[in-house]
């Protein structure tokens, strides 16, 4: 007897898929459901978020602060690349964060000197090349006033 189906898995069997190829994915890469479209052909958008939803859940994956967009770490920005020092929400709930090309330091020392940018998500200003302290106080700064419109939501 044939037990092979052609249809699509189900959410069980996609869920272990994506969960043993999950050292495919680059740690600085963000997942997404088009991604798992892309690795998986015939795979519907609400069926991959569902899957990545599922392994954010259980711990496997972590939310950028973006609808339906995930990593394997928890210190990646909403988008881009670097490493998350600090995120706020602005007045409309889009992210404002502090990024820099290498992960927090423990020492205070270091995060004075290393060069970070702080970017809006929801308004798309920002600012290059601070200090940390300088960074995170123009970020908190501005995202007590920005009313850039949350485009989390809005993802796919």
């Amino acid at each position: 007897m044939d037990t092979t189906t052609t249809g699509p898995p189900s959410s069980d069997e996609l869920i272990d898929w994506l969960t043993a190829r999950l050292d495919h994915f680059g740690p600085d890469q963000r997942i997404t459901p088009l991604t798992l479209k892309a690795a998986h052909p015939g795979l519907t958008w609400t069926r991959a978020r569902n899957a990545l939803y599922e392994l954010y859940s259980s711990g496997l994956l972590h939310r950028t602060g973006r609808g339906s967009v995930y990593a394997l770490r928890p210190d990646l920005p909403v988008s881009g690349t670097g490493h998350l020092w600090l995120r706020l929400s602005n007045r409309a709930g889009a992210a404002v964060e502090v990024v820099a090309a290498v992960p927090r330091p423990t020492s205070p020392y270091q995060a004075g000197t290393t060069r970070v940018r702080w970017v809006c998500h929801g308004c798309a200003r920002g600012e290059a090349d601070a200090g940390f302290g300088a960074a995170a106080e123009q970020a908190e700064h501005h995202a007590a006033g920005c009313r850039g419109e949350d485009l989390s939501d809005l993802a796919g």
